[in-house]
């Protein structure tokens, strides 16, 4: 049974490594669609769209105890998800872009 254990860790280990390798591609998905808002077509559906990246970004980094990551994430959903349903006046767009901001800070490494 602790061979099933070990090989379980070991598994994710691995995937938890693989998540983190891809942190820095996903933050940096994150700023481009955050960078796309202004000149958006459709506000609501791109704000959407960032709100469900942020999401699984909140969940994922949570699941593998970057909880920094999780945190920030989660307070980015938050703030995309009022936008998307109450617009995005000028100082709710510098919250957000506070919060992008603060966010990509954990693309240098510091989890």
């Amino acid at each position: 049974m602790s061979d099933v254990r070990e090989e379980a860790q070991r598994q994710l280990d691995a995937v938890r490594c693989d998540f983190e390798a891809r942190l820095g591609s996903m933050l940096e998905e994150i700023e481009f669609a955050w960078n796309s808002v202004r000149t958006a077509s459709d506000l609501v559906s791109t704000l959407q769209s960032l709100t469900e990246l942020v999401h699984r970004l909140a969940g994922n980094a949570g699941f593998f105890g970057l909880t920094k990551v999780s945190r920030n994430a989660s307070e980015l959903e938050q703030a995309l998800e009022c936008a998307a349903n109450a617009g995005l006046n000028e100082d709710r767009f510098h919250e957000i872009n506070q919060l992008v901001e603060m966010l990509q800070m954990h693309r240098v490494g510091s989890h």
